[in-house]
């Protein structure tokens, strides 16, 4: 008895009550967004009791949520009175462009509202419907808003990212951006060389953000924007010298995978480069927890999407005829890789780019 006791030594259960803790949270956030707390407070119902009697909301719990908020650091209270934050101002508050509040509620149903055991059971799947429809794509928009704020950071990390793989902006220079989001990778590539062109494809709601995007840097005359759905939109032939895809393979099972990178394979020139970055699970799936948390997501949002390893992403650019293929890095220090390669359409240039 004493030694199985001993065996037990050193453990508890606080990896089980941040989990559910990290459940009260989202729930009490949720709750907030759902009720509008921080545009009533915006408007100047500033206490429990202004809001409680205003919105015919039970006074106990208002104030109990309001605390709750406090304590999260989405409100901030002095005295009797709540106030906004900064976060909250630029993130919280609908009419903004940088509104995240329906992309955090379309997020936290991901798993049906308690049916992922039942998904995991049957196999039926997806849970949230349309998670890549066209009705969504404003949400998608929003969810690149942190990107917005910080414009200049991201484009330092999207400098560095070009630098890491070797590629540098010139006259003549052709970059696809499939599922671009707000396209700032690419439009950090066009700040470097007037004559770079840059073709940005996602939803239009995205579009137009990227558009005013690079109206702000002043790259706009060399930007294509091309509005539709990564999985139809015609990528052309022999146009482009790299295509970038960050973040999208992921989304679809093996076959779609390996077809559209075929599709971006056919709209490559000679000796053009394609740069996947993706969230990437060791080969094991096992260890990241990121890319495993993510791929739970992918199982109850997608009909076939999911985390892939190295070697399985590897494959899928061999099928698509793709050579020469690298790991190149991260510049994020997450379980993110550039995966690059070289096509195939000429020898001279094979050689893999570092």
């Amino acid at each position: 008895m004493h030694l199985e006791q001993s065996s037990y030594a050193g453990t508890d259960a606080r990896a089980l009550i941040d989990i559910g803790y990290a459940n009260w949270k989202a729930a009490i956030l949720e709750a907030a967004l759902r009720l509008g707390v921080w545009d009533k407070i915006q408007a100047g119902k500033r206490t429990a009791e202004a809001l409680s009697q205003s919105e015919h909301w039970d006074l106990t719990g208002t104030r109990r949520l309001l605390n709750a908020l406090c304590a999260l650091r989405l409100l901030t209270k002095d005295g009797e009175l709540y106030c906004l934050v900064p976060i909250a101002e630029l993130y919280l508050l609908p009419g903004k462009p940088t509104y995240m509040g329906d992309l955090l509620m379309f997020g936290m149903a991901w798993e049906g509202h308690g049916k992922l055991a039942d998904a995991v059971r049957t196999g039926k799947r997806p849970l949230v419907k349309a998670w890549n429809d066209t009705r969504f794509a404003t949400h998608w928009a929003r969810a690149h808003a942190p990107k917005q704020v910080m414009l200049e950071r991201s484009i330092e990390e999207s400098d560095s990212m070009w630098r890491l793989l070797g590629i540098r902006a010139r006259d003549g220079l052709h970059v696809l951006d499939v599922a671009c989001g707000y396209g700032i990778s690419s439009l950090a590539l066009a700040r470097l060389h007037p004559c770079t062109r840059i073709t940005l494809i996602d939803w239009l709601p995205v579009l137009e953000v990227a558009g005013k995007i690079a109206q702000d840097l002043g790259v706009r005359n060399q930007v294509t924007l091309l509005p539709g759905d990564a999985r139809f939109v015609d990528f052309g032939q022999n146009e482009f010298d790299v295509a970038f895809l960050g973040h999208i393979a992921h989304y679809f099972g093996a076959i779609d995978a390996v077809n559209l990178l075929k599709r971006v394979h056919t709209s490559l020139l000679p000796g053009g480069s394609i740069v996947l970055n993706e969230v990437i699970a060791d080969e094991e799936r096992s260890k990241r927890e990121n890319p495993l948390l993510s791929a739970v997501w992918l199982f109850c949002v997608t009909p076939d999407g999911d985390i892939y390893t190295l070697s399985e992403l590897e494959g899928f650019l061999k099928q698509a005829g793709f050579v020469n293929i690298t790991q190149v890095g991260n510049i994020r220090g997450e379980s993110e890789e550039y995966i690059q390669s070289k096509v195939t359409h000429c020898e001279a240039f094979f050689g893999t780019l570092h």
